[in-house]
């Protein structure tokens, strides 16, 4: 059975995704900004806009099993509105959680999958990062840029 980190599963796909994998046997830790009552799963504490915290996450789970098996990140919010009125504080917001949230839990949780030789990273995105939608401006850069990325990466 496999180790797997589900962040952002207090809702919608990442909860469903977790609750899935844990029905499946499967030892699961889950993060969300919501509470988390999910048979089976352990909630882990985690903002993916601090490295610290993410960091003390994967090493909580490191200390428990030696190894992480797959990460999936559903993490992630949409913010509506017309792009004239989204100011840059929001913008920087939504870019922090949807991408650079991405980009930290990816770097953390890399080195320990290349030491253990093994591992899956699982990043979902949105349509909204291949179609940008009128008054979604701030949601589709962030989703553009994670699709962009992680393309990149995947080759890497």
């Amino acid at each position: 059975m496999a180790v797997i980190l589900v962040a952002g599963a207090s809702k919608g796909i990442g909860q469903a995704a977790a609750a899935r994998f844990s029905a499946g046997g499967h030892t699961v830790y889950g993060t969300g900004r919501q509470p988390l009552a999910e048979p089976g799963i352990t909630i882990l504490p985690m903002d993916v806009a601090d490295d610290a915290s993410i960091l003390a996450a994967i090493q909580r789970i490191y200390d428990a099993h030696q190894r992480l098996d797959i990460m999936v990140n559903c993490v992630g919010y949409d913010l509506y509105g017309a792009a004239e009125d989204t100011r840059p504080q929001a913008l920087h917001a939504q870019m922090d959680a949807n991408f650079f949230g991405a980009v930290r839990l990816s770097l953390a949780v890399l080195p320990l999958m290349r030491a253990q030789g093994s591992g899956r990273m699982i990043h979902l995105s949105s349509v909204g990062g291949e179609v940008a939608l009128p008054f979604n401006s701030a949601y589709a850069a962030s989703k553009f840029a994670l699709e962009g990325y992680f393309e990149s990466v995947r080759y890497e």
